[in-house]
């Protein structure tokens, strides 16, 4: 498989490998996450008392005629968030 590189953000139904300097996102304080921003990434924190709002759980099913290749689905069961 060929190499891709892209400059926004992008949606895989199976996964992507994330390296390169948008690959950890140094969080402050109080912060709310978003899964465009966030998800997917190495997440590191300094502050062992800080509040991180995880984005709500959206578990609507496919529409009748979209099913699981809809790119605009917005589901959200398999957002990852990596704390370190």
């Amino acid at each position: 498989m060929a190499n891709t590189t892209f400059s926004g953000p992008v949606i895989s139904k199976n996964g992507f490998i994330g390296f390169g300097p948008g690959s950890t996102i140094a969080l402050t304080a109080n912060t709310t996450l978003t899964v465009n921003d966030h998800a997917g990434r190495i997440l590191i924190t300094q502050d062992a008392d800080g509040i991180f709002t995880l984005p709500s759980i959206i578990t609507t099913a496919d529409a009748a005629v979209a099913g699981p290749t809809d790119y605009n689905n917005k589901i959200m069961l398999v957002q990852v968030f990596t704390f370190l």
